[in-house]
């Protein structure tokens, strides 16, 4: 996942494609916005007679950052142009 990104869509699939699933109480494929730091899934799952339910808990850690670097220049007039 890329260090930019600020959602994601959890598509989990069942064996039984008559079993019921919610993601974050959503039917799947809802856009999850993603947090700063590590991002909680709540993924509920219903028996096909919707009898029974269980509810898994995925923790999406947060993007990789970009390595960070600083840079030193000689003269005031060349750094200023590299201001952001």
């Amino acid at each position: 996942m890329a260090c930019s990104s600020t959602n994601i869509k959890v598509l989990p699939v069942a064996d039984d494609e008559s079993c019921g699933i919610k993601v974050n109480g959503s039917k799947p494929g809802t856009v999850t916005a993603l947090n700063v730091g590590a991002t909680l899934v709540r993924l509920e799952v219903k028996s096909p007679d919707r009898s029974n339910s269980e509810v898994y808990i995925c923790l999406l850690p947060p993007p990789k950052k970009e390595a960070m670097f600083s840079l030193l220049f000689d003269y005031l007039s060349v750094s200023l142009m590299f201001i952001c």
